[in-house]
């Protein structure tokens, strides 16, 4: 540890990065800082071992995902009849709490 706050060196930098921080809780390999990860409630997973648990189409670290009820769903099967989002008023697409403009009861997208 740098207790004395003093920078850090390129191999103390290369260390802590290889260094173990978990286990990706669907292919049990040990994760690294040097490694594409997610950190869900769940748990820790590398980027490319999440899928769609409706679909089974892989994340990859691309698009958005949903938790919900300790399932993952990618933002193509969360957008259908099933979705856990509010709908945009004007496109019926889903709405994020980001991303939306909210009067009388009724919600839009920004752009909407």
């Amino acid at each position: 540890p740098n207790v004395e706050n003093k920078p850090l060196t390129q191999e103390e930098i290369d260390e802590q990065k290889e260094a173990e921080v978990g286990k990706c809780k669907i292919c049990n390999v040990t994760l690294t800082l040097n490694d594409e990860m997610v950190n869900l409630a769940s748990g820790m997973y590398h980027t490319a071992c999440i899928q769609c648990d409706n679909c089974g189409r892989n994340f990859n670290g691309k698009g958005n995902l949903v938790v919900k009820d300790g399932k993952i769903w990618c933002s193509r099967c969360n957008d259908g009849e099933d979705s856990f989002f509010t709908r945009c008023a004007s496109c019926y697409r889903a709405l994020t709490e980001y991303g939306m403009i909210e009067k009388e009861g009724m919600a839009w997208h920004h752009d909407c």
